[in-house]
């Protein structure tokens, strides 16, 4: 599968489950099913404020704008053991310029 794709991927089931795919396949710890889900709500979040505009959180923010200590210092469990999972999907699932729209936030 190519990396880019599933954030392209308008049917939002069959783009969830490309993502617990990629998420189980990419993570350096096997993450339970709930951990997934959670990062996936996540990488919505994400999606959403590229796509749409939306306002990302304390946690989505702070990774966005690279920023590892506020993003260490305002992520729950799950995201503090998975921060490595969002630099991945930040590199290879949303375009390189969303840096532009960073400076927004």
């Amino acid at each position: 599968m190519d990396d880019r794709m599933f954030i392209e991927e308008r049917d939002l089931a069959k783009r969830k489950v490309m993502m617990e795919e990629w998420i189980i396949q990419n993570s350096a710890e096997r993450p339970t099913i709930e951990e997934v889900d959670h990062i996936i709500d996540c990488f919505e979040t994400i999606y959403n404020w590229y796509e749409k505009g939306w306002s990302p959180g304390g946690f989505t923010t702070a990774v966005l704008k690279n920023d590892f200590k506020q993003a260490c210092f305002s992520a729950d469990d799950v995201n503090r053991k998975n921060l490595y999972i969002y630099a991945l999907f930040l590199h290879w699932h949303i375009p390189n310029n969303y840096h532009k729209k960073v400076k927004d936030l």
